[in-house]
């Protein structure tokens, strides 16, 4: 990434790409970073000229250790406590064997920027693709989220960043066997701004799959669901549980219809608010 003004790749030993449409007149004859047909696939910009490209994951045989990639830059400014933020990327698979689902962006107070190394970032994204896997290599497919800043973050990192237990849900997208598992998406399109997003105050626990659970649009530190008399219903942190209230209380018992309270940390902030259920 050395020609990618502001964007690092923070594994030294790791070789994230930078390309750009201008390869082309540097190297007539072959054209390994250009855009849009290059060493790794053919991919147009999704605008301009120019993309990242990074292997989100790879094993490496025989030993099968892991090799990941990252982009990370600097933000102009850090970002402060309290406010809410969307972030959003474009991303387009190679077309090569295998595709991943959880590619996402971290947002941090440190840099991660590594003198050795090419393994994992030990950290939690904020921001995560959970869908489908990302196997379209003919399109772009926006990856986008909402974040509460604990205040000061100023570093953005994109990458993959599940442990060794989720690298086993690759998904092979060709019949032929690869030769090395490899997962490789282009990016574009990144962009981080202010913004404001409404917590969701109607759920309906009734199991027919549509708006079943109560959870915020963004990655906080704990929840509590609380009655109108204080009586906890339910508790988690991120790390222990997904943070989803699906109506029922500690015992496990669905409570009644009615307005139920809910409080979340993060970092120093803690709000408030309420969710009506309805069944």
């Amino acid at each position: 990434m050395p020609y990618s003004t502001g964007w690092t790749s923070p594994h030294q030993e790791g070789t994230s790409d930078y390309y750009h449409a201008c390869n082309h007149d540097l190297w007539p004859a072959a054209h390994p970073v250009a855009v849009p047909d290059n060493a790794m696939g053919f991919q147009p910009a999704r605008s301009g000229e120019a993309y990242a490209g990074l292997i989100a994951w790879c094993a490496i045989i025989p030993s099968y250790a892991e090799y990941r990639e990252y982009i990370q830059t600097k933000l102009s400014s850090p970002l402060k406590e309290g406010e809410i933020y969307k972030f959003s990327m474009f991303v387009s698979h190679n077309g090569y064997h295998y595709a991943l689902k959880y590619i996402g962006a971290l947002l941090s107070s440190e840099s991660h920027q590594k003198n050795t190394g090419y393994g994992r970032i030990t950290a939690q994204p904020q921001i995560e693709h959970t869908a489908d896997f990302l196997t379209d290599s003919l399109n772009w497919t926006e990856v986008s989220g909402y974040l509460m800043a604990k205040g000061n973050e100023e570093y953005l990192t994109i990458g993959y960043f599940k442990d060794s237990a989720y690298v086993k849900d690759t998904f092979n997208t060709t019949s032929d066997p690869a030769p090395v598992p490899q997962v490789y998406y282009y990016i574009d399109d990144v962009s981080l701004e202010l913004a404001t997003v409404d917590v969701p105050n109607v759920f309906t626990p009734n199991n027919d799959h549509v708006n079943d659970v109560f959870e915020l649009p963004f990655m906080v530190d704990s929840l509590a669901i609380l009655d109108r008399w204080g009586n906890l219903l339910f508790s988690g942190e991120q790390g222990e549980t997904n943070l989803q209230w699906n109506g029922t209380n500690a015992l496990g018992e669905q409570v009644h219809e009615g307005v139920y309270f809910y409080t979340f940390h993060l970092g120093n902030t803690q709000k408030a608010g309420f969710v009506h259920l309805l069944r």
